[in-house]
């Protein structure tokens, strides 16, 4: 089965340079949550925005939620 790359692809994500040196300071990163989204797009061949709403905020019946454009 092809399944389709997601069109900002998780290689880019490390390409970030580091801010600070490690062990200089704690910087809150959302990394891991980017690769999750980026792995259920690929493993459903669903735009992540369908996806939440398809499977998560109708069965839930939030209406109104969205992703901010």
């Amino acid at each position: 089965m092809v399944r389709r790359r997601p069109a900002s692809h998780p290689r880019r994500c490390p390409a970030r340079a580091l801010q600070r040196q490690p062990d200089q300071a704690v910087e809150y990163t959302d990394r891991s949550a980017i690769i999750l989204g980026w792995l259920a797009e690929y493993l459903t061949a669903t735009p992540l925005d369908q996806l939440a709403q398809n499977r998560t905020w109708r069965p839930l019946g939030m209406s109104r939620t969205c992703f901010a454009a």
